[in-house]
């Protein structure tokens, strides 16, 4: 959040966050000790940016951003400003590249509401879509868990399909990434968030592919939210609580993924793959919304969006194209169906 921001918009800002913050999550927000933990782990810092292919000076840059980021409220979040920033800018130049850019600006604050989904707050001025830790870490530990399994697989069955029955043996073979999976469903099903779940290291082989994972996921999750912003100046006063601008704003932000995984070489954000996981695992983990998800309130069942999104996602594609994003979500969703066998459905978890 910029500090030329309008004093009264900060103060409404300011006061947002207090209404959203989820009790007992203060500290995650202090942004003196995020930067502790960052100087005291620069080694980390170091390994997780060679891993990534990254030169060693992007470590460094993380800390000059945290000592630069001058916070203009109690909640201002340098990470979550260095983390969704750049993906909010990049949704809205391909939504002005396509048309679909809302008029007025969209501007970016930190979410102190720590379930796993951003919210928007379109408006007659400025919109506001609030982004923190909350996703990060829902992404962030999903994504490392969802490549190192696909990794796992594809040692143990090179080049073939993943199916139930091959991933099942797959755990047999080596169970310890498919219980750190179980124990990510059951913190989040316990929690109602995946942050300060623990320490889960990439492996070096897994970590493009996890990169490119959380990408697809948090761009679609910042651009379903900034389809909610334009939707709201096609359509001025209407409540945005209807089941069908649900399935627009996910038509509007696969666009936009698709989009960007085209232009960033992204293939997981292409066949929107970041959507099917967002909802697929909020749907495993049980993790709560920043709104009701009843219909109700607005938020279809999960299986008629992703349906939705599958039939979206195959649509204008050649013969070649489409045949390779039905396998890849086809693989995704036998990896997720396999997760949900091991970890027990929600209606067991609940009994």
């Amino acid at each position: 959040m910029s500090s030329a921001i309008d004093p009264e918009l900060q103060r409404y800002i300011a006061h947002l966050q207090e209404h959203l913050l989820t009790d007992g999550s203060e500290a995650v927000h202090d942004p003196s000790i995020y930067r502790a933990w960052v100087k005291a782990n620069r080694p980390r810092q170091v390994a997780i940016a060679q891993a990534s292919g990254l030169p060693v000076e992007a470590a460094e840059n993380i800390e000059s951003r945290l000592d630069q980021h001058q916070p203009v409220s109690k909640y201002d979040s340098g990470p979550a400003n260095a983390i969704f920033g750049p993906i909010l800018e990049a949704v809205l130049t391909t939504a002005e590249r396509l048309g679909l850019r809302p008029e007025r600006p969209v501007l970016l604050a930190n979410s102190t509401d720590i379930s796993m989904t951003p919210l928007s707050r379109p408006s007659a001025g400025e919109h506001l879509i609030f982004a923190g830790a909350g996703t990060f870490a829902f992404c962030n530990f999903w994504s490392k868990i969802v490549a190192q399994i696909a990794r796992q697989f594809h040692e143990h069955f090179r080049g073939a399909i993943m199916t139930p029955d091959r991933l099942l043996e797959s755990c047999a073979r080596d169970r310890r990434i498919f219980l750190e999976a179980g124990k990510l469903i059951a913190y989040c099903r316990l929690n109602g968030t995946a942050v300060s779940f623990g320490v889960l290291w990439p492996t070096p082989e897994s970590n493009a592919y996890r990169i490119e994972l959380l990408y697809a996921m948090e761009s679609f999750a910042i651009a379903h939210e900034v389809g909610h912003c334009f939707l709201e100046e096609q359509n001025p006063g209407a409540s945005g609580l209807c089941p069908e601008d649900e399935y627009t704003c996910d038509a509007y932000a696969l666009n936009i993924t698709r989009h960007l995984g085209d232009a960033h070489s992204n293939w997981s954000a292409f066949a929107g793959a970041g959507a099917l996981l967002f909802f697929l695992l909020a749907d495993l983990c049980q993790v709560r919304t920043t709104a009701s998800a009843s219909p109700a309130a607005g938020h279809p069942h999960v299986t008629g969006r992703l349906e939705a999104l599958v039939g979206l996602a195959t649509q204008y594609l050649d013969l070649d194209e489409r045949t390779r994003v039905v396998s890849y979500l086809g693989e995704l969703s036998a990896l997720l169906e396999v997760l949900s066998t091991l970890a027990g459905s929600p209606e067991a978890a609940r009994a």
